[in-house]
């Protein structure tokens, strides 16, 4: 596994993620309706949260998380 992998995504690399996740979305939009499109977008989804969850932790390692309020009194 490379050490691009292994390390956490910088601001550029979160960028280039963003920007083929929304070229992958568009091209799953011009699919035929059917099951090919469902499962496509649900990767996609997935992918997202996953996404999310990488950049929340981020965030909250960086003392700047706003949005996780667990344990908050």
């Amino acid at each position: 596994m490379s050490n691009r992998i292994k390390r956490e995504p910088n601001g550029d690399d979160l960028r280039e993620l963003l920007q083929v996740l929304m070229h992958i979305f568009e091209m799953v939009r011009r699919l035929p309706p059917g099951a090919e499109r469902v499962a496509a977008l649900e990767q996609i989804r997935d992918f997202q949260t996953r996404l999310r969850a990488i950049l929340e932790r981020q965030a909250h390692l960086a003392g700047g998380d706003a949005t996780d309020h667990r344990g908050a009194a």
